[in-house]
Protein backbone atom coordinates (compact mmCIF):
# COMPACT_ATOMS: atom_id res chain seq x y z
CA UNK A 1 0.00 0.00 0.00
CA UNK A 2 0.81 3.27 -0.64
CA UNK A 3 0.05 7.01 -0.26
CA UNK A 4 -1.63 6.79 -3.52
CA UNK A 5 -3.04 3.81 -3.25
CA UNK A 6 -4.90 4.01 -0.17
CA UNK A 7 -5.99 7.71 -1.35
CA UNK A 8 -7.49 6.56 -4.39
CA UNK A 9 -9.17 3.36 -2.59
CA UNK A 10 -10.68 5.63 0.18
CA UNK A 11 -11.89 8.39 -3.19
CA UNK A 12 -13.98 5.35 -4.98
CA UNK A 13 -15.61 3.87 -1.61
CA UNK A 14 -17.04 7.34 -1.02
CA UNK A 15 -18.07 7.55 -4.44
CA UNK A 16 -19.52 4.11 -5.14
CA UNK A 17 -20.84 3.07 -1.57
CA UNK A 18 -22.10 0.00 -2.69
CA UNK A 19 -18.44 -1.20 -3.91
CA UNK A 20 -16.71 -3.54 -1.85
CA UNK A 21 -13.35 -4.45 -1.93
CA UNK A 22 -12.10 -7.93 -0.29
CA UNK A 23 -10.31 -6.89 3.26
CA UNK A 24 -9.03 -9.31 5.71
CA UNK A 25 -11.12 -9.06 9.08
CA UNK A 26 -8.25 -7.08 10.66
CA UNK A 27 -10.47 -6.30 13.86
CA UNK A 28 -11.02 -10.05 14.60
CA UNK A 29 -8.08 -10.97 17.53
CA UNK A 30 -8.44 -14.61 15.86
CA UNK A 31 -7.28 -13.10 12.62
CA UNK A 32 -4.17 -11.91 13.57
CA UNK A 33 -3.72 -15.19 16.65
CA UNK A 34 -4.31 -18.15 13.68
CA UNK A 35 -3.69 -16.46 10.32
CA UNK A 36 -0.89 -13.55 11.18
CA UNK A 37 1.09 -14.65 14.42
CA UNK A 38 0.00 -18.67 14.24
CA UNK A 39 2.06 -19.74 11.37
CA UNK A 40 3.49 -22.89 12.14
CA UNK A 41 3.05 -24.40 15.97
CA UNK A 42 2.42 -22.86 18.73
CA UNK A 43 5.61 -21.99 21.42
CA UNK A 44 3.86 -23.73 24.09
CA UNK A 45 3.34 -26.84 22.31
CA UNK A 46 6.82 -26.70 21.47
CA UNK A 47 7.77 -26.28 24.68
CA UNK A 48 5.68 -29.20 26.02
CA UNK A 49 7.39 -31.17 23.22
CA UNK A 50 4.01 -32.35 22.05
CA UNK A 51 4.67 -32.29 18.24
CA UNK A 52 5.14 -34.88 15.73
CA UNK A 53 8.27 -35.90 14.01
CA UNK A 54 7.18 -34.01 10.43
CA UNK A 55 6.00 -30.71 13.01
CA UNK A 56 9.63 -31.10 14.82
CA UNK A 57 11.02 -30.84 11.57
CA UNK A 58 8.76 -28.19 10.29
CA UNK A 59 9.65 -26.35 13.65
CA UNK A 60 13.56 -26.79 12.79
CA UNK A 61 13.04 -24.53 9.67
CA UNK A 62 9.79 -22.05 10.35
CA UNK A 63 9.98 -19.98 13.11
CA UNK A 64 6.40 -20.65 15.34
CA UNK A 65 5.62 -17.52 14.75
CA UNK A 66 5.65 -14.60 11.59
CA UNK A 67 7.69 -11.25 12.14
CA UNK A 68 5.20 -8.94 10.58
CA UNK A 69 5.76 -5.31 9.92
CA UNK A 70 3.36 -3.38 8.60
CA UNK A 71 4.30 -0.18 6.15
CA UNK A 72 7.92 0.72 4.75
CA UNK A 73 8.64 2.82 7.40
CA UNK A 74 10.50 2.42 11.12
CA UNK A 75 11.79 4.25 14.23
CA UNK A 76 15.12 5.33 11.90
CA UNK A 77 12.78 7.35 9.75
CA UNK A 78 11.44 9.37 12.49
CA UNK A 79 14.64 9.72 14.77
CA UNK A 80 15.16 13.00 12.31
CA UNK A 81 12.60 13.69 9.96
CA UNK A 82 11.26 16.37 7.47
CA UNK A 83 6.91 17.03 7.05
CA UNK A 84 4.72 19.58 6.36
CA UNK A 85 1.31 20.39 6.79
CA UNK A 86 -1.24 17.18 6.09
CA UNK A 87 -4.60 18.75 6.54
CA UNK A 88 -4.76 21.36 3.91
CA UNK A 89 -8.37 21.09 3.64
CA UNK A 90 -8.87 22.11 7.62
CA UNK A 91 -10.70 18.92 8.39
CA UNK A 92 -9.14 19.21 11.67
CA UNK A 93 -11.81 22.40 12.40
CA UNK A 94 -14.75 20.34 11.41
CA UNK A 95 -13.90 18.64 14.95
CA UNK A 96 -13.20 21.77 17.28
CA UNK A 97 -9.43 22.00 16.26
CA UNK A 98 -7.92 25.22 15.00
CA UNK A 99 -6.83 25.27 11.06
CA UNK A 100 -3.01 24.01 11.57
CA UNK A 101 -0.56 26.41 9.74
CA UNK A 102 -0.53 25.93 5.86
CA UNK A 103 2.98 24.19 5.86
CA UNK A 104 2.05 21.94 2.45
CA UNK A 105 3.58 24.29 0.28
CA UNK A 106 6.39 25.71 2.65
CA UNK A 107 9.21 24.48 3.33
CA UNK A 108 9.70 21.18 5.31
CA UNK A 109 9.74 21.43 9.24
CA UNK A 110 12.67 19.38 10.56
CA UNK A 111 12.21 17.95 13.99
CA UNK A 112 13.17 14.60 15.78
CA UNK A 113 11.65 11.52 17.83
CA UNK A 114 12.01 13.12 21.32
CA UNK A 115 9.55 16.41 19.64
CA UNK A 116 7.32 14.31 18.31
CA UNK A 117 6.69 12.28 21.08
CA UNK A 118 6.85 14.86 23.68
CA UNK A 119 9.66 14.01 25.98
CA UNK A 120 13.05 12.85 26.06
CA UNK A 121 14.03 9.79 27.54
CA UNK A 122 13.54 9.91 30.81
CA UNK A 123 17.06 9.69 33.66
CA UNK A 124 16.59 6.32 35.66
CA UNK A 125 15.82 7.89 38.60
CA UNK A 126 12.79 9.50 36.84
CA UNK A 127 9.23 7.47 37.13
CA UNK A 128 7.37 8.09 33.79
CA UNK A 129 8.56 8.84 30.47
CA UNK A 130 6.64 5.29 29.25
CA UNK A 131 5.68 5.23 26.00
CA UNK A 132 2.95 2.67 24.77
CA UNK A 133 3.47 0.51 21.07
CA UNK A 134 -0.24 -0.09 20.45
CA UNK A 135 -0.95 -3.61 18.58
CA UNK A 136 2.89 -4.29 18.83
CA UNK A 137 2.45 -7.50 16.89
CA UNK A 138 6.06 -8.99 15.95
CA UNK A 139 7.58 -5.67 14.91
CA UNK A 140 10.86 -4.76 16.51
CA UNK A 141 9.45 -1.10 16.72
CA UNK A 142 9.37 -1.47 20.61
CA UNK A 143 12.70 -3.00 20.84
CA UNK A 144 13.80 0.11 18.87
CA UNK A 145 12.16 2.73 21.35
CA UNK A 146 13.57 1.07 24.22
CA UNK A 147 17.07 1.20 22.98
CA UNK A 148 16.97 4.65 22.80
CA UNK A 149 16.44 4.55 26.26
CA UNK A 150 12.73 4.90 26.73
CA UNK A 151 10.45 2.78 29.61
CA UNK A 152 8.19 0.81 26.86
CA UNK A 153 4.79 -1.37 27.41
CA UNK A 154 3.96 -3.11 24.71
CA UNK A 155 0.11 -4.02 24.50
CA UNK A 156 -1.68 -6.81 21.61
CA UNK A 157 -4.60 -8.48 21.86
CA UNK A 158 -2.43 -11.39 20.05
CA UNK A 159 -1.49 -14.12 23.50
CA UNK A 160 1.33 -15.58 20.66
CA UNK A 161 2.71 -12.21 19.52
CA UNK A 162 2.90 -11.35 23.42
CA UNK A 163 4.48 -15.10 24.28
CA UNK A 164 6.50 -14.51 21.81
CA UNK A 165 7.98 -10.84 21.94
CA UNK A 166 8.20 -12.07 25.85
CA UNK A 167 10.35 -15.08 25.14
CA UNK A 168 13.14 -13.42 22.79
CA UNK A 169 12.90 -10.87 24.75
CA UNK A 170 15.92 -11.40 27.91
CA UNK A 171 13.75 -15.08 27.60
CA UNK A 172 10.77 -13.24 29.53
CA UNK A 173 7.09 -14.62 29.51
CA UNK A 174 4.11 -13.38 29.98
CA UNK A 175 2.50 -13.20 34.01
CA UNK A 176 -0.86 -14.81 33.43
CA UNK A 177 -1.95 -13.70 37.14
CA UNK A 178 -1.08 -9.70 35.79
CA UNK A 179 -2.14 -10.35 32.10
CA UNK A 180 1.21 -8.75 31.99
CA UNK A 181 5.24 -9.17 32.24
CA UNK A 182 8.28 -7.60 33.15
CA UNK A 183 11.72 -7.44 30.62
CA UNK A 184 14.29 -5.62 31.25
CA UNK A 185 13.29 -2.05 29.79
CA UNK A 186 10.38 -2.99 28.70
CA UNK A 187 6.83 -4.67 29.97
CA UNK A 188 4.40 -6.77 27.34
CA UNK A 189 0.82 -6.70 27.89
CA UNK A 190 -1.61 -8.56 26.25
CA UNK A 191 -5.00 -6.29 25.89
CA UNK A 192 -7.63 -5.10 23.68
CA UNK A 193 -7.13 -1.65 22.39
CA UNK A 194 -10.52 -1.41 20.78
CA UNK A 195 -11.95 -3.27 24.42
CA UNK A 196 -10.85 -0.25 26.64
CA UNK A 197 -7.44 -1.78 27.33
CA UNK A 198 -8.29 -2.49 30.84
CA UNK A 199 -5.12 -4.25 31.87
CA UNK A 200 -3.27 -1.03 30.87
CA UNK A 201 -3.46 1.50 34.32
CA UNK A 202 -4.86 4.96 34.04
CA UNK A 203 -2.18 7.68 33.39
CA UNK A 204 0.62 5.42 33.23
CA UNK A 205 2.20 6.55 30.17
CA UNK A 206 3.90 9.85 28.62
CA UNK A 207 3.34 8.96 24.74
CA UNK A 208 1.84 6.10 22.72
CA UNK A 209 2.46 4.99 19.39
CA UNK A 210 0.27 3.58 16.63
CA UNK A 211 2.06 1.96 13.80
CA UNK A 212 -0.99 0.46 11.92
CA UNK A 213 -3.23 -0.72 14.72
CA UNK A 214 -6.21 1.83 13.58
CA UNK A 215 -5.44 1.88 9.65
CA UNK A 216 -6.13 -1.98 10.16
CA UNK A 217 -9.63 -0.76 12.07
CA UNK A 218 -10.01 1.73 9.02
CA UNK A 219 -9.56 -0.39 6.30
CA UNK A 220 -12.07 -3.10 7.96
CA UNK A 221 -14.52 -0.88 8.67
CA UNK A 222 -14.46 1.24 5.47
CA UNK A 223 -16.33 -1.83 4.04
CA UNK A 224 -19.45 -1.15 6.24
CA UNK A 225 -22.33 -0.01 5.30
CA UNK A 226 -21.21 3.72 5.50
CA UNK A 227 -18.13 3.62 3.54
CA UNK A 228 -15.23 4.71 5.22
CA UNK A 229 -17.18 5.31 9.04
CA UNK A 230 -16.56 2.95 11.55
CA UNK A 231 -19.98 2.28 12.41
CA UNK A 232 -19.84 0.54 15.48
CA UNK A 233 -17.64 3.29 17.00
CA UNK A 234 -14.75 0.98 17.47
CA UNK A 235 -11.98 3.36 16.41
CA UNK A 236 -12.92 6.28 18.86
CA UNK A 237 -13.05 3.94 21.72
CA UNK A 238 -9.56 3.01 20.82
CA UNK A 239 -8.43 6.23 21.16
CA UNK A 240 -10.20 7.09 24.29
CA UNK A 241 -8.61 4.12 25.66
CA UNK A 242 -5.26 5.41 24.67
CA UNK A 243 -5.96 8.97 26.16
CA UNK A 244 -6.69 7.24 29.18
CA UNK A 245 -3.98 5.19 29.78
CA UNK A 246 -1.61 8.62 28.98
CA UNK A 247 -0.82 11.46 31.59
CA UNK A 248 -1.96 14.58 31.31
CA UNK A 249 -0.17 16.66 28.80
CA UNK A 250 0.76 12.91 27.10
CA UNK A 251 1.44 12.50 22.80
CA UNK A 252 -0.85 10.32 20.92
CA UNK A 253 0.72 9.44 17.65
CA UNK A 254 -0.81 7.26 14.70
CA UNK A 255 0.78 6.13 11.23
CA UNK A 256 -1.68 6.27 8.45
CA UNK A 257 -1.99 6.12 4.63
CA UNK A 258 -5.42 7.43 4.45
CA UNK A 259 -5.76 11.48 4.62
CA UNK A 260 -7.75 13.35 7.09
CA UNK A 261 -10.94 13.21 4.97
CA UNK A 262 -11.17 9.91 5.57
CA UNK A 263 -9.94 8.92 8.76
CA UNK A 264 -10.18 11.66 11.28
CA UNK A 265 -14.01 11.22 11.34
CA UNK A 266 -13.17 8.05 12.97
CA UNK A 267 -10.82 8.92 15.32
CA UNK A 268 -12.75 12.06 16.61
CA UNK A 269 -16.46 12.29 17.96
CA UNK A 270 -19.24 14.47 16.93
CA UNK A 271 -19.24 16.62 20.00
CA UNK A 272 -16.05 19.82 18.77
CA UNK A 273 -16.78 20.80 22.78
CA UNK A 274 -15.89 16.82 23.75
CA UNK A 275 -12.83 16.61 21.45
CA UNK A 276 -11.45 19.83 22.97
CA UNK A 277 -11.58 18.97 26.51
CA UNK A 278 -9.67 15.22 25.60
CA UNK A 279 -7.12 16.65 22.77
CA UNK A 280 -5.73 19.93 23.87
CA UNK A 281 -3.23 20.09 20.62
CA UNK A 282 -4.38 17.80 17.34
CA UNK A 283 -2.20 17.94 14.09
CA UNK A 284 -1.63 16.35 11.10
CA UNK A 285 1.84 15.77 9.39
CA UNK A 286 2.32 14.76 6.26
CA UNK A 287 6.12 12.99 5.71
CA UNK A 288 6.30 13.47 1.68
CA UNK A 289 5.65 10.84 -0.13
CA UNK A 290 5.71 8.76 2.88
CA UNK A 291 2.75 8.56 5.31
CA UNK A 292 0.52 10.58 7.72
CA UNK A 293 1.58 10.90 11.53
CA UNK A 294 -1.50 11.90 13.54
CA UNK A 295 -0.01 13.85 16.49
CA UNK A 296 -3.08 14.28 19.59
CA UNK A 297 -1.86 15.78 22.80
CA UNK A 298 -3.92 15.08 25.86
CA UNK A 299 -5.61 18.07 27.21
CA UNK A 300 -3.19 18.95 31.02
CA UNK A 301 -5.97 19.88 32.52
CA UNK A 302 -8.58 17.10 31.75
CA UNK A 303 -9.90 14.67 34.64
Amino acid sequence: MSLRGRRIIDSVRRAFPSLKFPCPPYRSADYWEKSVYGCGPTLGDRAAGVLSGDQRHTTAITPAVVSFEWADISLADLKEYEYVCGDGGGELQKFGFPKGPARARGPPVVTDLAETLGHRPPAPSDGDGTVLILGCGTSPLGQDVADLGYPVVQVDCSPTAIEHMSSVHDGARPDDDAASSSSGSMSFVCDDVAAGMPAVASRCASSAIDKGMMDAMYVDYAEGKRPGRDKDGTMLAAAEAVHRALAPGGVFLTLSYSAPEFILKNLMGPDPRRNRRMWGEAEVRLIPGTIYLYRFRRIISSG
